[in-house]
């Protein structure tokens, strides 16, 4: 039996007499908001006028019925989800206990202090400054130069301190489900699940936990699919059941996604229903190998025995408020990176392990799910045995919780600590300390729960600590050589890895965010206040300026900008992304920095924080085809290559050439081809110069179409033999028309001429469409499809569709007055130290 705990709650600041309604779950600065006392600091400059919230302690408090069949149950307990995080909590005015973990699931007998009819719950939250403060002061670790002095200290999301795309936001409140939960004899606390695949069988040896040892507990085990029952067993704590057909889970693009309910009902010897628990698996082998090779040490996950390349993004939360994010959004978010072709998230380490809804959505839509454990970028406080031991409590509740996930790929033990501890390398003794916590302890922590999901102690890691950190030839990396570094777009091409999760350039958001959070505040410019407010990296908003040079010009107005930053920042990974699919075996995963924002903001992301699709995110979804094509231009040649990721070979027909502005083909060949499963052709080999028929490389671009072989076009690409600035691009004229079928509009776009980045926007709107962003031929026409939003028609569709390319940018300055911009920005020294920085980071 539960009584859930949701809803209207009172709070106050602790101290004052004015108190308010709110929410739960939720938090203190979403209450405060809808009470009217604050802004919405997401919006505009508000950021710093709710600083003062997070210094003050605050207190949720309600009234509960309890009757007496609940006080019948041999236990009544109060349980929270999520408690944001320094607090006391007491029930009818007596002190139960104190907590300070965000990332704990908290359990408290309250029977003996329950009574029948009215009771009360009240939770006080104290501010984490003053504690993060006194700890720092008692036991001082070296500052990062993300988050806050101290922050180490308390098991509080990091990004709660601010970060280099995220605000300062303090927030705390009941975060997760509260409830009264009332139970006879036990509770079941594990389930675990051993699957064994052989023969074409599946085998899942099972063991059950219960919160008590209790003499007589009978349990009866059963399987389903979609309703119907596949195998049961009777046992105890341990059973076994043999799938004797099973229907194996896949990631995204190589398979279904079928889900089992596995049943688990408890009974006393007397046959008395005591305990139930249903659980959704998925019948599934996952391996990370990282053995050596010829190279150094390979790492690849390997899915029911076939190989992956993992293609996707980092996730870090949705919201500064994670309570606001909707199922909807949420829903909204994962398949986005799902229609993008995406099979892998990472959850970022700084953020939260995040809700049962986040991983049931991944089981559903095949997204693989590196999970970091909750450390980033910081020492921590190792030789505090009390902060030790309530990690380890944490880590107890979110791998029983998650290990059983179809999704679930990776633990891994935390974000960039390794890397990072290169700036106190003068305390050795807490590079030791880190050392031990989380190549011993965690691991030994997390393999003793788990026994099933891959271990990597940090990311990036070689898989030897503080050895060959970033290696091309060992583990995982971060490669911020191109952004941090100022190294060219281009330099990701000369550098190997065996797996990337980490890398990437900022862009703007879309009009559609800024229009929304801007609050009328001009957002043109480097300097205007609002620009500066929304962008956390240091020197960003000049860097975002630096690499468009690299690629395009300055324009004359904003729109322009918005558009031409998040070019250069699809180009940017699409570039690294190509180049490391086409290597294959030498490189396993490509993982950009990041797929999504937790507010209107200049950031690394794919997807906006109102859920529009950058450049990036739609190009995404072309370089991340199972099929798919890649020109890689170099000094004299350009290679073409076609990639088929699918786990059985391909046959498609591929016309490539080189073809002048002015539209005539100056080279073209034609080959069918197969392509083995999991393998990479080279399709073509142009020698330019010969091809070119005394033509200059500005005039002309390189193309290429594959086809299936029923005609379909399944890739197609085209690349400028000169940066887009050298080019002398014609000035296409674009048309379209619109059909409103149903509950889809099809959107049929022509040109007369290349046409280099065509662009759809509709305004207001964050559907995504079938493709944009794209290429398109002389005389070519694409038809692009969207759901249509609610309320419009074809008139008001209309108003809201604009259509534009490449060549309707006009430059504002000259070519000699950009690069005398992008040298000055370059010279900057925060900028030139870390140019220099990166010289050592091989």
């Amino acid at each position: 039996m539960e009584l859930l705990l949701k809803g209207k709650w009172n709070f106050a600041e602790v101290g004052k007499q004015e108190v308010y309604e709110g929410n739960v779950p939720g938090d203190v600065m979403s209450d405060l908001m809808d009470n009217g006392v604050i802004p919405d600091p997401r919006i505009g400059l508000n950021e710093q006028v709710v600083q003062w919230v997070g210094e003050k302690d605050w207190e949720y408090s309600r009234t509960f019925e309890v009757d007496e069949s609940m006080l019948r149950f041999d236990y009544v307990e109060l349980d929270f989800d999520m408690l944001d995080t320094l607090a006391d909590i007491y029930v009818n005015d007596i002190k139960i206990s104190s907590v300070k973990n965000i990332n704990r699931h908290y359990s408290f007998d309250v029977k003996s202090l329950l009574r029948v009819g009215e009771n009360t719950v009240c939770v006080r939250f104290f501010s984490p400054l003053s504690y993060i403060a006194e700890k720092h002061k008692k036991n001082p670790l070296p500052n990062s130069t993300l988050g806050e002095a101290g922050s180490c200290h308390i098991r509080k999301s990091p990004y709660h301190f601010g970060w280099d795309w995220g605000p300062h936001l303090l927030t705390c409140g009941i975060s997760g489900e509260c409830r009264i939960k009332c139970y006879n004899v036990c509770k079941i606390t594990r389930v675990d699940i051993k699957q064994t695949h052989v023969d074409g069988k599946v085998t899942l040896n099972l063991n059950t936990g219960f919160s008590v040892e209790t003499d007589g507990i009978t349990a009866d085990y059963a399987l389903y699919l979609n309703g119907e029952k596949v195998c049961s067993a009777k046992g105890s704590a341990n059973a076994s059941l043999t799938v004797e057909k099973p229907v194996l889970w896949w990631c995204n693009n190589m398979g279904g996604q079928t889900l089992y309910d596995l049943k688990i009902s408890v009974y006393t010897k007397d046959n008395e229903l005591i305990a139930e628990k249903t659980q959704k698996i998925g019948l599934r082998t996952i391996e990370l190998k990282t053995d050596e090779d010829e190279i150094g040490k390979d790492f690849c996950f390997y899915i029911n025995g076939k190989r992956i390349f993992a293609r996707g993004a980092n996730w870090i939360p949705a919201d500064s408020f994670i309570n606001n994010v909707s199922d909807e959004k949420l829903y909204d978010l994962l398949y986005k990176a799902k229609a993008c072709n995406m099979n892998m998230i990472r959850v970022w380490g700084g953020g939260y392990y995040e809700s049962d809804r986040f991983y049931d959505i991944c089981d559903r839509l095949g997204l693989l799910v590196w999970q970091d454990c909750n450390f980033a970028c910081s020492p921590y406080p190792f030789n505090d045995e009390e902060f030790v031991q309530e990690v380890l409590a944490e880590i107890d509740d979110n791998v029983l919780r998650l290990k059983n996930r179809a999704c679930l790929c990776l633990w891994a033990g935390n974000n960039e600590i390794e890397s990072m501890s290169m700036a106190w390398l003068h305390r050795q003794d807490v590079i030791k300390l880190c050392g031990e916590f989380f190549y011993n302890t965690l691991k030994e922590r997390i393999n003793s729960i788990d026994g099933v999901t891959a271990y990597w102690a940090c990311t990036p890691s070689s898989g030897t600590y503080m050895k060959k950190i970033n290696s091309p030839d060992y583990g995982d990396t971060h490669l911020w050589h191109v952004w941090h570094g100022l190294r060219k777009l281009e330099h990701y091409r000369k550098m190997n890895t065996r797996f990337c999760s980490e890398f990437g350039i900022e862009s703007l958001p879309s009009l559609n965010a800024i229009e929304k959070f801007s609050d009328g505040h001009e957002y043109n410019g480097v300097n205007a206040p609002l620009a500066k407010a929304h962008q956390k990296c240091i020197g960003g908003n000049n860097k975002i300026k630096y690499y468009m040079l690299s690629k395009f010009w300055t324009p004359e107005n904003f729109m322009d900008t918005v558009y031409l930053s998040q070019l250069t920042q699809a180009i940017c990974v699409k570039n690294a992304t190509e180049g490391w699919r086409v290597k294959k075996g030498r490189c396993n995963g490509a993982l950009y920095w990041q797929y999504n924002d937790c507010w209107g903001v200049n950031s690394w992301s794919g997807m906006d924080y109102y859920g529009n699709m950058k450049a990036l995110q739609y190009i995404a979804r072309r370089f991340n085809q199972n099929t798919a094509l890649s020109i890689q231009l170099n000094d004299k040649t350009a290679d073409i290559f076609f990639v088929n990721d699918y786990i059985t070979s391909y046959k498609t027909k591929i016309v490539c050439g080189i073809r002048a502005y002015s539209g005539e083909i100056l080279h073209s060949v034609t080959n069918t081809l197969v392509i083995g499963d999991d393998s990479v052709g080279k399709v073509a080999s142009f020698y330019i110069k010969t091809l070119l028929k005394k033509r200059k490389p500005k005039d002309c671009y390189i193309f290429a179409v594959a086809y299936d072989m029923h005609g379909n076009i399944v890739s197609e690409e085209t690349l400028p033999l000169t940066n887009e600035n050298k080019a002398k691009l014609p000035k296409a004229n674009l048309s379209y028309s619109l059909e409103l079928k149903g509950d889809v509009a099809e959107l049929t776009v022509s040109s007369d001429k290349y046409a280099r980045f065509v662009e759809i926007r509709l305004k207001g709107y964050p559907t995504m469409l079938s493709d944009n962003y794209f290429d398109m031929l002389p005389e070519q026409c694409k038809v692009i499809t969207f759901n249509i939003p609610s309320g419009e028609n074809e008139e008001s569709l209309k108003k809201l569709i604009s259509v534009r390319s490449l060549c309707d940018v006009p430059r504002k300055y000259s070519a000699a007055r950009d690069s005398l911009t992008k040298t000055a920005i370059f010279l900057n020294p925060v900028n030139l130290a870390n140019y220099i920085a990166r010289t050592f980071d091989k």
